[in-house]
């Protein structure tokens, strides 16, 4: 028999054992594939070239795929041949050289390959249409992708994998040389040993759970930190930061290596319940498999944690983001009308594209004045602008905009404060705080305060106030006035052209400032006209791109690292037959062993998903604090990868039992 039929026949009897890793290369193959597909797509590039610039990402994304793909490659064949060692010492026995085991080991790593690549490549044509879509409609970009195959996409994912595939088949073959023939048939004959028991263990036990308590801590109190630091530098804040990853990653290597042998222990010593059907043989296994994987669990553990809080994290910028583009321009088009010059182009504008009606239009007036108050987020004694503007004006906004929330002031001293600054989380509650305006003569207090600027962020000079109109009309010596107006237009999704024109003729106008001089209170510069539609496409484009990016990131990383798992668990299947087979002898039901397999495999494979989500809560809490962001939709997205790795604890666990029932079944 030639060495290729030899190889092929041993994949076809070993595929049992190979369907994980071919499973999770196909689909490493094809999304690779289909982002290098995506970035060769004229179709794409010419859709997205006005929005972002998508090949080069893609391709640099794709680069990061490989570094995945290689990095499980490499584990996966480690495992296949510590799994084989007693194969290759029979084939020793039988006569067969070292080098001849070579070439049959790197001709069968290399078939494998091959096929996943066939797979990948195939699932990835067939499935481009789609991905493409899925893209377009994650940058809410309108267009059709065809179907078509790329042949540099499929030239290049040939030739890189090809590459790796090479490599990889000769590393396998090289390891066939390491082994002594004494080594390889005890292989799987080295018995369990208890963890030993010692008090230092169960410190660095307990000092892991307090390292993670101390980083929750510390990561959902981090207003607070910034509040203390808040005079400080910056790199204040990053080495907080710095700190709370360090107290998790330190704690979690503890959490595995320490505290779960010392908590395993002390419900040992629960003898009802040690002692209670499979609890005695399930608990000792758990000790021996936490002592043998330990560094592995707390790997994935905080490589998941992170990839959750990756992805999770550009669920949150991309929730924050969209809406930021109510923030940065809340009606189709804003401007300052008390410019005559803007006021004309405006309408000069308008009215060369008919097509285009204005629905609605809003108008308000806006008074600079001087007022002292004690600042809410630094606690000091503050003089700076205020803008004051009218309540019926502002509701008025809120209405035609449909940006923020009406206001009703209680009496002529109440205000509503509007900045663009203020995090609830972060900073003081300035609610009945008093400010003394200069021009009224007295003070004002909040009533209410909103991170709600009409027309854009940018709009003013500085704070707004909301006052009655009464109070308003009193004001008849202000540092300046000024009037904003915003539009909005129908067919607004289709005024890209419009916008384009409006933007080039008043691209010159950008910012006005207080005419004030020699002024020692800071002067924030205004915007005097802005639009919405390309904003609003910009940060669609992007946010939706980078979801995308980081969804199928998350995903192969995910599949790669609960195979990893699910192959451990099936190599320990096969090491513990034996203990299995002698259970069932003294008595023990397929049943109960099922039920033992079951809650084994549950504590390997779900503990280190389940301490990774515990982390990812913290980390998207905390970055929702920052951020004042909704953080649900988020969790849901995080959610749907755990629930990746349930599936792949439901497969393993499922296919542990057949192994051991199977092989306990043909020895009886």
């Amino acid at each position: 028999m030639t060495y290729i039929k030899l190889a092929i026949k041993n994949v076809k009897t070993q595929f049992r054992d190979y369907y994980v890793y071919m499973l999770s290369m196909s689909f490493s193959i094809m999304v690779y594939f289909t982002f290098i597909s995506l970035s060769f797509s004229d179709d794409v590039v010419k859709i997205t070239k006005e929005s972002v610039k998508i090949s080069a990402t893609l391709q640099a994304t794709s680069i990061l795929i490989l570094a995945f793909v290689v990095l499980f490659m490499f584990y996966a064949n480690a495992f296949f041949i510590r799994k084989r060692k007693k194969e290759i010492g029979l084939y020793n026995i039988l006569g067969m050289k070292k080098s001849e085991l070579g070439i049959l080991f790197f001709l069968e790593n290399l078939f494998l390959g091959m096929i996943a690549l066939f797979i990948g490549i195939l699932l990835g044509q067939l499935l481009s249409k789609l991905f493409a879509m899925i893209l377009l409609s994650a940058m809410r970009i309108q267009g059709v992708a065809h179907f078509r195959l790329s042949f540099h996409a499929v030239n290049q994912t040939v030739v890189v994998f090809l590459l790796i595939f090479l490599f990889l088949s000769i590393q396998n073959a090289s390891l066939v040389y390491r082994y002594k023939l004494v080594d390889l048939f005890k292989a799987t004959s080295v018995g369990n040993r208890l963890p030993k028991k010692s008090f230092f263990s169960g410190f660095l036990g307990l000092l892991g759970i307090f390292l993670i308590g101390a980083g929750y801590y510390m990561a959902l109190n981090i207003g607070e930190i910034i509040s203390i630091i808040e005079n400080s530098d910056v790199q204040w804040l990053l080495a907080a930061l710095v700190i709370i990853l360090l107290f998790e990653i330190i704690g979690t290597y503890l959490f595995f290596n320490s505290f779960l042998a010392f908590f395993i222990r002390l419900r040992k010593k629960n003898r009802g319940s040690y002692y209670k059907g499979m609890n005695l043989i399930t608990t000792s296994e758990l000790l021996f498999r936490f002592k043998k994987n330990a560094i592995s669990l707390s790997t994935i553990a905080i490589l998941s944690a992170v990839t959750l809080t990756a992805v999770g994290g550009a669920g949150a910028l991309y929730t924050f983001s969209i809406r930021q583009i109510a923030a940065t321009a809340s009606f189709d088009f804003n401007y300052e009308s008390s410019n005559d010059e803007i006021n004309q182009t405006i309408k000069e504008t308008l009215k060369k594209y008919p097509d285009f009606p204005v629905k609605d239009t809003v108008t308000s007036t806006y008074k600079v004045v001087e007022g002292t108050y004690i600042s809410f987020i630094n606690h000091k004694k503050t003089t700076e602008y205020f803008n004051l503007m009218k309540e019926s004006d502002y509701n008025q906004t809120v209405k035609k905009s449909n940006y923020g929330k009406m206001v009703s002031l209680k009496n002529n001293q109440n205000v509503a404060y509007l900045t663009g600054l203020y995090y609830p989380s972060l900073f003081g509650d300035p609610i009945g705080t008093s400010i003394a305006i200069k021009q009224l003569g007295g003070p004002l207090k909040i009533q209410e305060i909103s991170g709600t600027i009409p027309y854009n962020q940018m709009a003013t000079s500085g704070d707004i106030l909301v006052v009655k109109d009464t109070v308003f009309n009193q004001v008849t010596n202000p540092l300046t006035t000024y009037k904003k107006t915003g539009i909005n237009i129908e067919h607004y999704k289709k005024s890209g052209k419009l916008s384009t024109e409006m933007d080039k003729k008043l691209e010159d106008e950008k910012m006005a400032f207080l005419p004030l001089e020699n002024s020692n209170i800071y002067q924030q510069p205004r915007s005097v006209y802005s639009s919405k539609y390309w904003v609003e496409q910009d940060l669609n484009a992007s946010m939706g791109f980078m979801m995308y990016i980081s969804v199928f990131l998350g995903l192969v990383f995910m599949i790669a690292t609960g195979s990893i798992i699910m192959l451990k668990q099936l190599a320990e299947a096969e090491e513990e037959i034996g203990n299995y087979l002698i259970l069932k002898k003294i008595g023990v039901t397929y049943q109960e062993i099922k039920r033992s397999i079951y809650k084994q495999t549950a504590f390997v494979f779900l503990l280190p998903i389940l301490i990774a989500s515990i982390h990812t809560y913290v980390a998207i809490k905390m970055m929702s604090i920052i951020l004042n962001n909704n953080w649900i939709y988020t969790l849901l997205i995080c959610g749907s990868f755990i629930f990746i790795y349930f599936i792949f604890y439901l497969f393993t666990a499922r296919a542990y039992n057949r192994i051991v029932n199977r092989r306990i079944t043909a020895r009886l």
